[in-house]
């Protein structure tokens, strides 16, 4: 028998949830505040989060100025004067040439600096959230001093745990996307052809240990209570996925009937769904706290 009728709905609401999440506008958040960006989006080209200068920096108290000559944006706050030559592999600031990984570029008629960038050019701190689409900026954080010296702070801490979480979740990111591409084409399968069939068996079981590595990352971090909901959501994300991939290989190696993966996939995908549902929720609550 075929599992595409059976499995289609449940396939589909699982790439309804990855895909619907990825779909989001990307938000910059800068010192806590939600950037409204007037013309260019961000945007991720070939890996890389891009971010127009103008909505970022001048936020900033950067003054921008453009040079079409020279395709030169020149950005000044009174102390840093840096100058984006657009196709130029490097920032020059306060005359000093720093290497960037991507090139600044013109997308519709807007200046874009790799995120990586913002943070050599200002020294700000920055992160990216991938699963959720987020952008952080921390800019002219204060640096907590006690008469023994420098102390580790509750901030620091925070942003201690962002990047570690970040990093995590970054890396995780390739492996959703590709457990959904693995559900789709299995779902089109003849499930009685296990000569076809046995192909999906190591790609599943990649995707369920690549899952059981981040979760068991994020539980092993050291999270401050503020971010307690979304490492919880985010672990349970991930451990839904591991099931889910799990009865993939175990159909694929013939270890369970075509009508127990029917009957767990489609308990599972409606789990997988719930608990993205779940991590959704709790990135937006991070959000709006802060």
């Amino acid at each position: 028998m075929k599992l595409k009728a059976l499995l289609a709905v449940s396939a589909a609401v699982l790439m309804l949830g990855t895909d619907a999440f990825a779909a989001q506008d990307i938000n910059v958040r800068l010192n806590g505040e939600i950037i409204n960006f007037s013309a260019q989006k961000p945007v991720v080209l070939n890996g890389r989060t891009l971010i127009p200068l103008r909505g970022v920096f001048d936020k900033m108290g950067y003054t921008i100025a453009w040079n079409g000559n020279t395709k030169t944006a020149s950005l000044a706050n009174g102390t840093n004067e840096i100058n984006v030559v657009i196709g130029e592999s490097a920032l020059h600031i306060n005359g000093k040439s720093v290497p960037i990984d991507v090139p600044a570029q013109i997308i519709n008629g807007s200046t874009m600096l790799p995120l990586r960038a913002v943070a050599d050019a200002t020294g700000a701190d920055v992160g990216w959230d991938p699963s959720a689409k987020l952008v952080t900026i921390t800019y002219d954080k204060p640096n907590n001093q006690s008469s023994g010296g420098a102390v580790i702070t509750q901030n620091q801490q925070e942003l201690d745990y962002v990047n570690a979480y970040t990093s995590t979740v970054e890396a995780f990111s390739p492996v959703i996307d590709n457990f959904s591409a693995v559900c789709l084409e299995f779902t089109s399968y003849d499930m009685g052809d296990q000569d076809k069939l046995v192909k999906f068996a190591q790609p599943a079981k990649n995707v369920h240990d690549a899952a059981v590595r981040t979760k068991n990352k994020l539980d092993s971090l050291s999270c401050p209570p503020k971010f307690a909901q979304l490492n919880r959501t985010a672990s349970a994300y991930a451990q839904a996925i591991a099931e889910q991939a799990d009865v993939v290989a175990q159909r694929a190696e013939g270890k369970i009937s075509a009508e127990e993966c029917v009957e767990r996939y489609n308990s599972l995908a409606a789990q997988t769904v719930a608990k993205e549902t779940e991590y959704r929720k709790a990135v937006e609550a991070v959000i709006a706290a802060n």
